[in-house]
């Protein structure tokens, strides 16, 4: 359960979902972190984790673990290496912008940075901004310090062009070192300095783990970043993440690149407007008519965060479902680990037609509680639209035992 809490706290800090790299993952990490913090229990970790300034850093290190090299994907860096050809023209040489986010150990923008000095840019006549979130990563991309691993896509010429062969490994050289500036930062926290925008993105490898809501937050930021003209890179198994966003495909195999499509993104502003929570359809969902018991149990166990429960019930009667979820989640940080704001969550996700995630919330508040009524019921009514008779009868024996 403390383990669920801490991914989900994860999740909020960086967007990870923790089924994309699996919870056993986020569960060594946790054990790693544990014993380097001289921690034993999980609780006390979560505790921990709250209000450590540093400790969040350290466990994102010990999550995403980078695999790349350089030039990985060339078909990208061909395509890329033309478009900078033919826009030469177009675009002010001093002018173009290039984003890599998460440029995890530095192998993406530097193979960038290559590209761009064989097509005849100096250093001021570019910007390479590359962003991640771990610490870790960003280290040895300053470094700027590598293995034989970094080099599966890169010939012994262009390597020895490039890098000084050291007892400690390849150390790049500074013409291409220089070129590339790097940030800690979180994607969802970059905004647009003084009207610069991005003329191409390499996003590659980061959608995949974010769930379809993230993904969604995630490419708007994008489209925010870039120029009307920009070209968007993605991981190969992106492609699903981007289907029917504000992106076109630009027909080359093996590339996976997207331009911004204008249609598309007029499309795409007018569904974001039609869900924006301050619109959304007012009426009631037959759900939401348990919120107010599930709250009355919060407060007759004195729970720390009853307002932020009260006000999430209010949002959800008033059908604003993801300010009342963003309520419940709050609580959660603050300590309110509780099976009714468990409950409270996955009733929320039934209102949204969420099964799946609603189904996991009642799951978790058993797991805290196992005579929780209100979620073994909605268990039971989740098992009955299955088609699971028994197993609806299992859950409402159980949910009898307690009431």
């Amino acid at each position: 359960m403390a383990i669920e809490l801490i991914a989900d706290y994860l999740k909020a800090a960086t967007g990870l979902d923790s089924r994309s790299v699996g919870i056993l993952v986020v569960e060594q990490a946790v054990n790693k972190r544990m014993m380097d913090c001289g921690i034993t229990g999980c609780i006390e970790y979560y505790r921990f984790l709250q209000s450590s300034n540093d400790e969040l850093d350290l466990l994102i290190d010990q999550v995403m673990i980078p695999e790349t090299w350089f030039f990985r994907g060339a078909e990208a860096f061909n395509l890329l290496r033309e478009h900078v050809v033919n826009k030469t023209n177009s675009i002010s040489r001093k002018n173009i912008r290039i984003l890599s986010i998460p440029c995890a150990t530095g192998e993406e923008p530097y193979s960038i940075a290559m590209v761009l000095k064989e097509c005849g840019y100096g250093l001021n006549e570019y910007i390479i901004d590359a962003v991640d979130i771990a610490h870790k990563s960003l280290k040895l991309a300053r470094d700027a310090l590598y293995t034989e691993h970094s080099f599966r896509e890169l010939n012994n010429q262009k390597r020895d062009r490039y890098f000084k062969k050291t007892d400690a490994g390849y150390r790049l050289c500074n013409s291409i070192k220089n070129g590339v500036k790097f940030f800690h930062k979180n994607i969802f926290d970059m905004e647009v300095v003084g009207g610069n925008k991005y003329d191409i993105v390499f996003c590659r490898n980061l959608l995949i783990y974010f769930d379809r809501e993230t993904q969604c937050e995630a490419l708007q930021k994008i489209d925010a970043l870039m120029s009307e003209d920009g070209i968007l890179f993605i991981g190969h198994g992106e492609a699903g993440c981007i289907a029917g966003s504000q992106f076109k495909k630009i027909d080359r195999p093996n590339a996976f690149a997207f331009l911004k499509s204008k249609s598309s993104k007029a499309d795409h502003d007018r569904k974001a407007i039609a869900d924006d929570d301050s619109v959304i359809n007012k009426a009631k969902s037959p759900c939401i008519t348990k919120l107010k018991q599930v709250q009355e149990r919060g407060i007759k166990e004195g729970f720390p965060n009853t307002t932020l429960i009260e006000d999430a019930i209010k949002l959800a009667d008033e059908g604003r479902l993801d300010k009342a979820m963003d309520k419940c989640k709050r609580a959660i940080q603050a300590g309110d680990i509780s099976a009714d704001v468990l409950c409270l969550l996955g009733v929320i996700h039934d209102a949204k037609n969420d099964r799946q995630e609603a189904a996991k919330y009642y799951r978790r508040a058993v797991h805290l509680m196992p005579g929780h009524y209100q979620s073994l019921m909605h268990l039971a009514s989740h098992a009955d639209r299955d088609g699971d008779k028994s197993k609806a009868a299992d859950y409402r024996m159980k949910a009898k035992q307690f009431m």
